[in-house]
């Protein structure tokens, strides 16, 4: 016999009555009553005769008698397969999806992955629409189309079955968020500011358009106050380990990660009104370090707590929300709303897309130029009353 192929069992010429044929031996499983392997023989005239013969085997008859369930399928896919190459806030969220609307609902969890075809998962899909908006089923049927993908890949399902699954058209009004204030409001804000904690790390949101898991990455190297320029290499995220404690609950911590793209690694413009908030903030922190010696954590970071270890990625959001509410503005701004109010201050200022995208770390000019699109709209309006008054 012949060292087999990728997917074939053992092989070789036999004799038949009196005829030379190539034959693949493959296995089927286990006799459940006599525990004996059951094989299959796949004969050909030729090698590659009974390899298309195999093939076609395969494709008809793969995985009949598998009995791999789509619950213990895919917790071990996600554990053993897609945590090496997911991010861990990514690989957090898939296994929430997985205990949440797969574990618990038998129709899949206990459904055998041979016997799922795209009726079947069209009908869970329907079920779970009563209750669920149409972008969770759809984040729910990616993973799975990810997971039957895999699946195909070793052999176990010929198709994939969340391929075809339709939803329902929404019709419904998107209310628009709103995610600007004007410059009056802005200056507002920043005096709200003066004097909080976190006054710096809310600043560098609005003022140079840091996502928040790059802010609280910064480190005092990464600050050029001679030559005016922040530069962003790194982000953190707090992100659960995997693991659990006794009681059950996840085990968290701050995960520091080069961004996902070239574009995120960057160099922006420090402005001015930054400069002796953020020598003021490095200063406290080399007193503290000093203070508290070995007990400082040394992560050389500008934004931290007294110890020296990176603040709560919620109290930015909670300070800003009480800032808003002390300059009395009204609209309700998250921390990634200050990135938005960035991008579009600098449209407003005719500054060209390219060095816009190359300062807040667009890869592409989609995000850019949907506010673009945005701002555009107001100022084409008014734009458009200068025609109005030629007829008044």
């Amino acid at each position: 016999m012949k060292k087999r192929s990728n997917g074939e069992g053992a092989s070789g010429w036999v004799t038949r009555n009196g005829k030379q044929y190539w034959r693949i031996l493959i296995s089927l499983g286990t006799d459940p009553l006599t525990g004996k392997t059951i094989r299959k023989a796949i004969y050909g005239k030729t090698q590659k005769e009974a390899k298309q013969k195999l093939k076609e085997f395969q494709k008809n008859n793969a995985s009949s008698s598998d009995s791999s369930t789509l619950g213990s399928f895919c917790y071990n896919w996600l554990w053993n397969v897609k945590r090496q190459e997911l991010k861990a806030s990514t690989f957090e969220k898939w296994e929430g999806i997985y205990r949440n609307y797969i574990l618990i609902n038998k129709g899949l969890n206990d459904k055998k992955l041979v016997d799922i075809d795209t009726l079947y998962l069209q009908k869970i899909t329907n079920s779970l629409l009563k209750n669920h908006t149409v972008s969770q089923v759809k984040t729910l049927n990616n993973i799975l189309r990810s997971c039957f993908k895999y699946a195909i890949v070793t052999n176990k399902i010929n198709n994939n079955p969340v391929d075809g699954i339709v939803y329902p058209k929404n019709y419904e009004v998107i209310q628009k968020k709103e995610n600007y204030i004007s410059e009056s409001a802005q200056k507002e804000l920043i005096k709200a500011l003066r004097g909080d904690s976190l006054e710096g790390i809310i600043l560098i949101g609005l003022l140079c358009g840091l996502r928040l898991g790059e802010a609280m990455a910064l480190q005092e190297q990464d600050i050029d106050f001679a030559n005016k320029i922040i530069t962003v290499n790194k982000s953190v995220k707090y992100v659960w380990t995997g693991e659990r404690n006794s009681n059950n609950q996840k085990i968290y911590e701050n995960k520091v990660t080069v961004p996902k793209t070239q574009k995120s690694i960057r160099i922006i413009p420090l402005p001015t009104i930054l400069v002796p908030i953020l020598k003021a903030i490095i200063k406290k922190n080399k007193s503290n370090k000093l203070k508290y010696g070995d007990l400082y954590y040394d992560n050389n970071l500008i934004f931290c707590k007294e110890y020296g270890n990176y603040i709560d990625n919620k109290q930015p959001n909670r300070h800003l929300k009480s800032a808003l509410k002390k300059a009395k503005i009204t609209t309700d701004l998250h921390y990634h709303s200050l990135r938005h109010i960035f991008i579009t201050n600098c449209i407003s200022q005719d500054i060209s897309l390219k060095t816009i995208m190359d300062w807040v770390g667009h890869a592409d000019t989609k995000t850019t130029m949907m506010i673009y699109a945005e701002f555009n709209k107001d100022k084409n309006m008014k734009e458009y009353s200068k025609i109005n008054a030629m007829f008044e």
